[in-house]
C-alpha cells in the first residue's frame, strides 16, 4: 500500500491483525457473559422471593395453626388493622376450611404482614369493584406481593380446587405475572421467555414446564389462549419441555401450592 508521496505505507501484520481479532472476540464474549450473569442474578431474585413466601407461610402455620387468609381469629387479634371482625372479603376473618378461597386470597398477604412474617403493607381487599369477572383487575401492588424483578409483576394467590390436577396442582397456586382476574387470565399475556422460566425451574425444581413445583404456562387473554409457545408437548405432561429457543415472552410462572400451602 502506498501513501500520496508514492512511498510504501506500513500496514498491519498478520500477527497484529490476529491479536486485534482476538481482543474483539474476548470483548464480545465478556459482554455476552456479563449480560447472562445479570439476567441470572435477576432470576435469582424470583427464587429468593418464592422461598421467602414459603418460609413465611410455614412460620404463620406454626404460630396460628391455620393458613394465612383462612385464619378465623384474625379479626379478634388484629381488629380494625385488618378490616374488622367480619368474614372475608369485607372483614379479615377466614372460614377455617383449610383453603385460601377467592374471597380470602387478598387477606392471605395481609395476614402474613400483620403476623410480621412479611415486611410490607397490604390492603387485604380486591383492586376491583367486586370479585366478579370483568371488574377492574383484582391484583395490584397494594394487595399482592410485588416482585423486585420487574415493576407490576405480582405474586398472585389463587384457589383452583380440582381444576388443575392434570398438572399435579391441588387446590392452590401462586402465579407470577401482571395483574389479572383469574389464575390463568391475563390480557397482557406472559412476562417471561421459556428460557427464563426454565432457568428458575431447573434451579429449584425438575426443569419440566407442566409438572412439579415450578411450571411455565401461557395465559388466557380473555378471548382465547395465547397462541405463542411456552412449552412443547411430547406425549404427556411429564414429557413436555420448554421451548428455550423461542424469544417471545409467552410464559407466566406458576408455583404449585402443594409445596407452600400443605
Amino acid at each position: 500500500m502506498f501513501n500520496k508521496e508514492g512511498k510504501m505505507k506500513k500496514g498491519f501484520s498478520l500477527v497484529e491483525l490476529s491479536i486485534v481479532i482476538i481482543i474483539i472476540g474476548l470483548l464480545f464474549v465478556g459482554v455476552s457473559a456479563g449480560s447472562t450473569l445479570i439476567e441470572q442474578a435477576k432470576l435469582r431474585t424470583i427464587i429468593n422471593e418464592i422461598m421467602e413466601v414459603q418460609r413465611s407461610v410455614k412460620i404463620f402455620k406454626v404460630a396460628y395453626d391455620y393458613l394465612p387468609g383462612d385464619f378465623p381469629d384474625a379479626g379478634k387479634i388484629w381488629g380494625d388493622a385488618c378490616g374488622g371482625d367480619e368474614a372475608a372479603p369485607n372483614g379479615c376473618v377466614g372460614n377455617a376450611d383449610g383453603f385460601v378461597s377467592h374471597l380470602e386470597m387478598f387477606r392471605f398477604w395481609q395476614h402474613l404482614q400483620l403476623a410480621e412474617a412479611m415486611d410490607k403493607s397490604f390492603t387485604g381487599i380486591s383492586g376491583g369493584t367486586s370479585l366478579a369477572a370483568g371488574s377492574d383487575p383484582w391484583h395490584n401492588e397494594s394487595n399482592s406481593y410485588e416482585s423486585r424483578y420487574e415493576d407490576g409483576l405480582l405474586y398472585q394467590v389463587h384457589y383452583t380446587g380440582n381444576t388443575m390436577l392434570n398438572f399435579g396442582i391441588k387446590n392452590h397456586l401462586i402465579r407470577l405475572g401482571k395483574n389479572d382476574n383469574g389464575y390463568n387470565s391475563n390480557s397482557q399475556g406472559g412476562s417471561f421467555t421459556a428460557k427464563e422460566v426454565y432457568l428458575v425451574d431447573k434451579k429449584i425444581d425438575d426443569g419440566k414446564p407442566l409438572v412439579g413445583f415450578v411450571q411455565g404456562h401461557v395465559a388466557y387473554l380473555g378471548s382465547g389462549w395465547d397462541t405463542r409457545v411456552c412449552s412443547l408437548w411430547y406425549g404427556s405432561y411429564d414429557g413436555a419441555f420448554y421451548d428455550i429457543d423461542g424469544d417471545n415472552t409467552a410464559c407466566q410462572i406458576i408455583f404449585s401450592g402443594n409445596k407452600i400451602f400443605d
